[in-house]
């Protein structure tokens, strides 16, 4: 029996971006993106 690999896992920052894509207004960007950034350290 092999291994299994996760295909999106294994692709994650090679050849592919995160799934989840948002948006905001200019001044909310700054706030939402530092928010986002802890989220994903987090995880």
């Amino acid at each position: 029996m092999g291994q299994k690999v996760n295909p999106i896992g294994l692709r994650l920052g090679i050849n592919r971006g995160w799934d989840s894509v948002w948006y905001a207004k200019k001044k909310d960007f700054g706030n939402y993106l530092i928010e986002d950034f802890k989220i994903r350290e987090y995880i």
